[in-house]
């Protein structure tokens, strides 16, 4: 190859890593801008927080159903859910991910003790084809089959899986105070104090005591805190009481 073509080469797989660099630091530069506006909104500026800073993930809202389907698969559960405005109710539809997301042939393969079965879930409202609110944890209800027998106690405690996505940095089971730390102070809390939230400002709120149980954020108000709840039906061996598989109970 003679220099000239040599030298247009390289500049060119150069020109071409550096696209490809950029690609790649682009969303983390985003970060901190999208940190700040929301604080800043949270501290009462007028700022319009744009979509693609609601993300969790590979998801942010505003994603086609076929879009997060394309990243994540087809939900384990769908079901009926309700927004609120002006009084009325707003149908919407929801998708929920348990994880992790190979449970159930983990629970075939060593069924766990009723203490350790600690599934976690990814939950999606959309609208019109929109994604409108995503939410990380939240309020279960787990089914227990009967089980006469006084159950399997033996074997160590099972760690819980650690949920795989966070919300600029913030985790499940993370100091409720990083959010704090990250958004500044909570705008509103209920009476018990595990539950923070900053709906005067904008759509996003925070369940736990002490610890972020639950991270729940929507395009507006309307979707905000309408998660609802999961119901876990529990399939349980009938000698050892251990939990060997399970079903979502939906309205559908």
């Amino acid at each position: 190859m003679k220099p000239r073509a040599l030298i247009i080469a390289c500049c060119g797989l150069i020109a071409a890593s550096g696209l490809t660099l950029l690609a790649a630091v682009v969303p983390v530069r985003a970060q901190p801008d999208c940190v700040r506006t929301i604080r800043a909104a949270v501290q009462g500026n007028s700022v319009t927080v744009p979509e693609r800073c609601w993300q969790l993930g590979p998801l942010n809202l505003g994603m086609a159903p076929s879009a997060v389907e394309a990243v994540l698969g087809p939900p384990d559960a769908t079901q009926t859910a309700q927004g609120m405005w002006q009084g009325q109710h707003i149908p919407a539809q929801q998708a929920i991910y348990v994880y992790p997301r190979d449970l159930p042939s983990q629970l075939k393969q060593h069924p766990v003790r009723p203490v350790d079965f600690h599934p976690q879930d990814l939950r999606l409202i959309y609208k019109d084809n929109r994604l409108v609110e995503i939410s990380m944890g939240g309020s279960v209800k787990t089914h227990w089959a009967r089980c006469t027998t006084q159950g399997d106690i033996s074997g160590q405690s099972v760690t819980p899986p650690t949920f795989p996505y966070s919300f600029y940095g913030i985790a499940l089971g993370d100091p409720r105070d990083k959010v704090i730390t990250t958004f500044g102070p909570f705008l509103t809390h209920n009476n018990t104090n595990d539950f923070w939230n900053y709906w005067d400002a904008v759509p996003l709120s925070v369940t736990g005591e002490y610890t972020v149980f639950s991270l729940e954020f929507a395009n507006s108000m309307t979707f905000g805190g309408a998660d609802g709840v999961v119901n876990y039906v529990v399939e349980q061996d009938p000698i050892t009481c251990r939990v060997r598989g399970f079903h979502i109970k939906t309205d559908q």
